[in-house]
Formats: structure tokens, sequence, C-alpha cells
């Protein structure tokens, strides 16, 4: 039953897919918090189709800011799993494991990521940013990338939040 229930879905993801739209367009990567060592991000897929997110990728800036440790809320199965690479670089790609086609994050959903970082290298006045691309998978229409950049506040200021770096501009 657990086979046939799959290999439905998956033919109707791919019937969706065949009649175009499926891209992720509107699909965010956002900053949630930095508390001096945890910086934690939102990815969202925002696809209303069968385009599911496959893999990120975070490259910090400044060079100095090492990723020791990573973690995501994404509830794994059998068959839908994350994986981080890059773990001791200042790149870190969390990626689906496994060779399927299909990607884990389903349209509609989000998940939190968390990355603990080492500053120690680095200037406590450097500012903190990372760029971040959002890949989905290969059915339908473009984009199934999109990318962008983020600035968080100071590499040495704990406790930053989204609200926080608003209150600053206002």
């Amino acid at each position: 039953m657990k086979t046939f229930a799959i290999s439905l879905m998956m033919l109707l993801v791919a019937a969706t897919a065949m009649a175009g739209g499926a891209n992720v367009e509107g699909s965010t990567v956002e900053f949630v918090s930095y508390d001096g060592t945890d910086l934690v991000i939102e990815i969202c897929n925002a696809s209303t189709d069968a385009e599911w997110h496959i893999s990120s990728t975070f490259s910090l800036i400044p060079e100095c800011a090492i990723v020791t440790a990573a973690s995501h809320d994404f509830e794994e199965t059998e068959a839908y799993d994350y994986e981080f690479t890059g773990l001791g670089t200042n790149v870190v790609t969390i990626a689906q494991v496994g060779t399927s086609s299909y990607g884990c994050l389903r349209g509609g959903d989000c998940m939190l990521v968390t990355l603990t970082l080492d500053t120690s290298a680095c200037d406590e006045a450097a500012e903190l940013c990372f760029d971040w691309d959002f890949i989905g998978d290969i059915w339908g229409d473009e984009p199934h990338q999109i990318e962008g950049s983020t600035c968080t506040g100071v590499v040495g200021t704990e406790d930053i939040s989204l609200d926080s770096l608003k209150s600053m501009y206002r």
C-alpha cells in the first residue's frame, strides 16, 4: 500500500509539472536571528504546484565566519531527508539525501536552519552577511533556482533579530 501511495503521488506530481508552471518563484530564504553564535535562517517554498526544494547553499561573509555545526527542523521521513555538507568552512549546503529527482520541502512548507558559527577569527566590527540560493527539482517551468544576499548586522553583536534590524531603519 505504501508503494502504491508513493507511486500515485509521483504520478500526480509529474502530471502537474508537465502541465507547466512548476517553479520556485516567490520562495524565500530569510534571516530570522543571530545571537552571536547561532544564525537562524528560514527557507520557505512558495511553489503552488509540484516544484519542491532540493538544496540551499549559504556562503558566509566574512570568510572568517566558520560553520561548526548545523541543524534543521524539517520533519524527516524515510523517503525525504536533508543533510549538511561543508561544516568547518564558511560555505555550507543543506541538500536532499538520496537520488530522487523530487525535492523534500513541498510548496507552502517552511523550515528553520540553524548554523552554529565560530567567529573568533573575525573582526568584531565586521558585518555578517550570507549569499544564498534555493534550488528546486527539475519539473516544469523556470525558475528552478533563485538566489540572493542578506546581511544580519555585525559579527560581535549578540541577539540580533529581524525585528531589531527593522527598528534600526524606522
